[in-house]
């Protein structure tokens, strides 16, 4: 069922966390925007759901590391305003790159429908065996 469309699942939440992220800038919310965007460009570009910011460095700028560092320190506490600001461009130029991977992405732009049929089918029996 994979296609490019995850593209927008993944875009949509990370300009929700940029949204917080604008309205109280901490490292745990800036984290959040970070590996949405690695998350969902490692899946364009593999085809495979891989959370560990770990096995996402080539999609996560080298500064993260000061930010698992702040994180790792105060949580919740709010960046200073010069740090927020550098973090809000880098974390533009993640969701940026983010948008321009479905183009280059080896998933198709669309799920197979019979993936999709079999995906419906096995729902409905499901919920029928729940019921």
């Amino acid at each position: 069922l994979l296609s490019r469309r995850v593209q927008r699942h993944y875009a949509g939440f990370a300009a929700s966390q940029l949204r917080l992220f604008g309205e109280r800038a901490t490292a745990k919310r800036a984290l959040y925007v970070l590996r949405t965007c690695a998350t969902g460009r490692h899946l364009l570009a593999h085809g495979e759901v891989v959370t560990d910011v770990a096995r996402l460095a080539e999609f996560v700028p080298p500064e993260a590391a000061e930010l698992l560092d702040l994180k790792r320190r105060s949580e919740q506490q709010p960046l200073a305003p010069e740090v927020a600001a550098a973090w809000r461009t880098r974390l533009r130029a993640a969701l940026g790159a983010l948008d321009g991977a479905a183009a280059s992405s080896m998933l198709p732009a669309e799920p197979p429908p019979p993936a999709i049929a079999a995906a419906n089918a096995w729902l409905v029996e499901l919920r029928r065996a729940a019921w």
